[in-house]
């Protein structure tokens, strides 16, 4: 049971790991890096388990063979390790969730409940006393050996966990200071900052400790409770935009765009808030709708930068038009003292003679 509880735990903390941010990536190469360490962690998790299972058979092949009737053999199951180690090797996420899903989970399922089985019935099988303390001497020392390979494991998975919180809180710092340099509001985004710089710290803290059971419940806390704050930091980021928009959204009729990208955020306000569990269903409507407010937010910016250039080339034409009628009146009126002075000399000269 133990075991199981550090599986879940590190399990959980995969998905912070690989969800995706509307305006804010860590440095790709870094990403990339750390989402590789966290598949093959969990690759290693995995292959934990299927050791554990695998050994308990062998056990049983060699203590009780009158009851290792197993439909899915140790092989299968090594067999499916392999598998997904090529997907960990290749970074396919998606291939690997889906053979553990459709496959793997299925074999470990089979195999496990004979287990369990034969476990409930092992006095039936009128086992000698050296076989007996032979099993359950194996099987105690193969859990054992189960529960340390999870640890290992659980501290890695720590690791990556916090240098990703590290490089996430490092790239949200940076935006801050670039709205900051561009006059737009940072008050929102810096308050979900310091929440994440303080998880980022609490996982530290536990990391230095060495104590695995607090790191299990660390992590466990991130997963549940803290992918809103993601999800919050994005909805800052388009606010502060939207807030820079409205001192000129009348004058170029957006108003009616922003206040509808207002209420889109708003909508989401039980799913960013803290502590929600999200399931895979609200994860998708969170990021798709920070996705599509993002990309109504560029297109009203792009409408209001073409009416101002529009703005702009206007009075430019009107400036040059004026000067041009400026121009055309200065000259009309030279013609017009021209002519009278060349008349008036005429004139003269024909009063002379």
């Amino acid at each position: 049971m133990k075991g199981k509880i550090i599986w879940k735990g590190a399990m959980l903390a995969l998905v912070i790991i690989f969800a995706v941010s509307v305006f804010v990536a860590a440095d790709a190469d870094n990403e990339t890096a750390l989402k590789g360490q966290a598949l093959d962690i969990r690759y290693n998790n995995l292959q934990c388990q299927v050791d554990f299972t695998t050994q308990q058979m062998d056990l049983v092949v060699k203590d009780i063979p009158q009851a290792a009737n197993f439909t899915v053999s140790q092989t299968q199951l090594q067999s499916d390790l392999t598998q997904l180690k090529t997907y960990a090797n290749s970074g396919d996420k998606t291939s690997f969730d889906s053979y553990v899903t459709t496959t793997l989970k299925s074999d470990m399922g089979q195999a496990n409940d004979q287990l369990r089985d034969i476990k409930k019935k092992w006095r039936s099988y009128n086992l000698t006393n050296d076989t007996m303390t032979d099993f359950l001497q194996g099987f105690k020392t193969d859990n054992q050996g189960y529960v340390n390979c999870l640890n290992d494991k659980e501290i890695k998975m720590a690791q990556v966990l916090q240098q990703y919180y590290q490089n996430s809180d490092d790239n949200w710092k940076k935006s801050i200071a670039n709205f900051a340099s561009k006059n737009l509001s940072t008050d929102e985004m810096n308050s979900v900052e310091q929440e994440l710089a303080s998880k980022v710290s609490q996982l530290q803290a536990a990391i230095n400790a060495g104590n695995t059971s607090v790191m299990r419940d660390t992590m466990k806390n991130i997963s549940d409770e803290n992918l809103h704050l993601w999800a919050n930091f994005d909805t800052a980021m388009i606010k502060s935009h939207i807030n820079k928009l409205r001192d000129i959204a009348s004058q170029y009729n957006v108003s009616a765009n922003l206040d509808d990208l207002d209420n889109s955020l708003n909508s989401l306000s039980t799913y960013t808030a803290p502590g929600y569990k999200y399931t895979q269903s609200d994860l998708e409507k969170v990021w798709s709708t920070l996705r599509d407010d993002s990309g109504e937010l560029k297109n009203v910016s792009m409408n209001i930068l073409e009416m101002r250039r529009t703005e702009m080339q206007n009075r430019k034409q009107n400036m040059m038009n004026r000067t041009q009628g400026r121009g055309m009146m200065n000259r009309t009126q030279g013609k017009g003292m021209f002519n009278r002075t060349g008349q008036q000399e005429n004139n003269n000269g024909s009063g002379g003679q």
